[in-house]
């Protein structure tokens, strides 16, 4: 069971979209901050649209986040206070041609026609929209939260990526790839 949950029976889920508002109280933010790795979930609100499609085959959700929330610094492991507002839209069951998806989320820049050809299977009776906000919610957070006075002492280096942080030197006898270097280099000799 999840920290935050809201079950929706499929049989109430109709052609015309259900309206759902969920705005989870402390001990349930506190819980959230905790799976998503959060100093804390200060605000939640979120709206849920659900309707069918396609003959019941097809159930189509979107939906908006406004959140306040506080993450660690990946610098200075400070508070990083955000506002999260967000809109989301997916669908759930039977595929759909990505005209179709197209002209069903319009106002959704985010909403990849390409996932409709092959959505996220319906399981069971019901469909937990707590669940898929938290998702939403994890999506739509800074991945590298940093205060503004925060600096990375970066260098440009031939790695893969381009950029290395500076650390203490380290004696190529014991650098953690040391071996694979000497193995690189192929067998001593004696």
């Amino acid at each position: 069971m999840t920290e935050f949950s809201h079950q929706i029976a499929l049989d109430r889920v109709e052609e015309e979209p259900l309206e759902v508002a969920l705005s989870p109280d402390e001990a349930t933010r506190a819980g959230i901050a905790s799976r998503l790795g959060l100093v804390s979930l200060d605000s939640l609100e979120a709206k849920v649209r659900v309707w069918f499609l396609k003959g019941r085959r097809t159930l189509a959700l979107e939906g908006e986040i406004e959140a306040d929330a506080v993450q660690s610094c990946i610098v200075t492991l400070e508070p990083v206070p955000e506002h999260v507002s967000d809109i989301f839209a997916e669908i759930q069951g039977a595929p759909l041609g990505e005209a179709e998806a197209l002209a069903l989320f319009p106002d959704h820049p985010d909403f990849d026609p390409d996932e409709a050809a092959d959505p996220e299977p319906l399981d069971g009776d019901g469909i937990d929209v707590a669940e898929i906000i938290t998702q939403y919610l994890s999506l739509s957070l800074d991945p590298y939260p940093k205060t503004p006075e925060a600096v990375l002492d970066e260098k440009v280096s031939g790695g893969a990526s381009g950029v290395e942080i500076n650390g203490p030197e380290r004696d190529p006898e014991t650098h953690p790839f040391a071996g694979l270097a000497a193995l690189k280099s192929g067998p001593k000799k004696n």
